[in-house]
């Protein structure tokens, strides 16, 4: 099973997602080699976003379908943000705050669906 990295970037009570493929998930990607979870999430978010993230603390652990593929993976979640505005880059083709009903209504992708509703549940966003 694929290990994913996500950054859970929240304020005001708004959850930060970026669109790729026509989804919208949360920032991150896949580990690569020995990487740690810092190291991935820094070269992913340079890569599509143009800024470096500061990683918080640990949320949690989903498992489920990502949405461009048929394989499941675990996803690791931690909160942070961004030291710069970010600005989408390559396959990245938005990147927004959102809030309840904007994501309620939104395409999300299983597993974003998934830590979406825990965040919501653990009354981190609206």
């Amino acid at each position: 099973m694929d290990k994913v990295i996500n950054l859970a970037v929240i304020r005001n009570r708004r959850l930060f997602f970026v669109k790729k493929k026509g989804i919208w998930v949360l920032p991150g990607g896949r580990l690569r080699g020995n990487e740690n979870y810092e190291e991935c999430l820094r070269r992913e978010i340079q890569h599509n976003l143009g800024t470096i993230p500061v990683v918080g603390d640990y949320y949690g652990d989903f498992s489920g379908r990502i949405h461009h593929g048929k394989d499941f993976v675990k996803v690791r979640v931690y909160f942070g943000s961004f030291e710069e505005i970010p600005e989408p880059r390559g396959e990245i083709k938005e990147a927004r705050e959102l809030g309840y009903i904007s994501y309620e209504k939104s395409r999300l992708s299983n597993i974003t669906r998934n830590i979406v509703l825990q965040l919501r549940k653990d009354d981190y966003i609206r």
